[in-house]
This record gives C-alpha cells, structure tokens and sequence, in this order.
C-alpha cells in the first residue's frame, strides 16, 4: 500500500485511508482519492494525475510551500524503489504545474 501524507503551509492531510480526499486551498491543487484494493494490496491513485498502481510498500510525502504565489513541491519516500519514487514524483510534478 502506498500511503501519502501532503504537507501545506503547515498543516497535513493525510491520505492513508480509502477514499480520503485531500482538498488544498491553495492554487487548487488537489490529491483527489486515494483508492485501496484490498485483495492484492494495490493502492492506485486516481487523482489529477494519471492512474498510478504500485505493488510495493511504504510512504510517499508530498512537502508543498507557498513561495509568493508560486507553489514549491517537494517529495520524500521511505520504502520505495527508486524507480517508482521517480515516476510518482514526475507525474506529481506535471499535474500540479498544470
């Protein structure tokens, strides 16, 4: 399972659990559901983004700043390949430039 924690002006928002949503204010950027599949632990994360699915365990953490009207992001992983670390954080980095 794939748990994300984003991190906003000090404030978390966690997205460890089914369905969560996690809304932020700022710019309108949004982590829209986070999905479990129990049956095979897949986490997929159908957001913005494209679908993500990972087979793998650990925790993504997404360090948002507001720079002046500009969001700053950043990203941190414990447990992942570097592999997945890298395709999360690109796809993560499109969307929200977006």
């Amino acid at each position: 399972m794939i748990k994300i924690n984003v991190k906003y002006n000090g404030k978390n928002y966690s997205g460890e659990q089914t369905g969560k949503q996690i809304v932020l204010d700022a710019k309108k950027i949004i982590v829209d559901k986070v999905k479990k599949h129990a049956e095979d632990t897949l986490l997929e994360v159908t957001t913005p983004l494209n679908p993500m699915i990972a087979r793998e365990n650990g925790s993504f953490e997404i360090l948002l700043e507001d720079r002046g009207g500009e969001i700053g992001v950043a990203f941190e992983s414990h447990g992942f390949s570097p592999e997945l670390t890298q395709q999360i954080a690109e796809a993560l980095n499109r969307k929200i430039k977006q």
